[in-house]
């Protein structure tokens, strides 16, 4: 090899070792980070493709603060008889606070929702309701009015209890996402 073909070669090794200085900021799978949730999502009223957005995004490391995340709602289960509501969702793209971005995938591991309590009181209600359609119905059809609203009272309280109720995840909640996939972050240009 003669002079020059040297002199090129080292400065192809050096530039190769120096990289390293400027490579771009990895966040690694199963990373989590956490952001605030801009709008409210209602089991009752959202739909499979709403998009939401996380702000002030920041990985538990430290490395990425004051990030942006876009999704979109993957599945909706809206309550009803025995059903549990639920509302999945799907993570889009992150934007850095310096106005790079890229996709980003991962799933929920948090979220606040506020929900309606099952409580007593709606169990209550709902058996001595058909405690009286019960007796009602024992009555015209010639059975013992015990027994009526005795069945009556054990089938209001079933139907009650098994009501399930709709959910809102509010405005400003924390949502925690584990990153199923890394996140290489792209350079700012400059």
């Amino acid at each position: 090899m003669n002079f020059l073909g040297r002199w090129i070669a080292a400065l192809a090794i050096g530039a190769l070792c120096a990289t390293p200085a400027f490579a771009q900021q990895t966040l690694p799978q199963g990373a989590v980070v956490k952001g605030t949730l801009a709008q409210a999502l209602t089991s009752k009223n959202v739909n499979v493709g709403d998009q939401f957005t996380l702000t002030n995004v920041a990985s538990q490391d430290g490395s990425v603060t004051g990030a942006t995340v876009y999704g979109h709602v993957a599945a909706v289960q809206r309550a009803s008889m025995g059903r549990k509501a639920e509302i999945q969702l799907a993570y889009d793209r992150i934007q850095f606070a310096d106005g790079t971005s890229t996709d980003v995938r991962g799933s929920t591991i948090s979220m606040y929702e506020k929900r309606h309590p099952n409580n007593a009181v709606k169990d209550v209600v709902g058996a001595v309701g058909g405690m009286v359609i019960g007796n009602i119905i024992g009555k015209w059809t010639g059975m013992p009015t015990n027994l009526g609203g005795g069945l009556g009272a054990a089938g209001g309280f079933i139907v009650a209890h098994n009501v399930q109720e709709n959910f809102t995840v509010p405005t400003g909640t924390t949502v925690a996402m584990r990153l199923s996939q890394p996140v290489v972050r792209p350079q700012a240009n400059q």
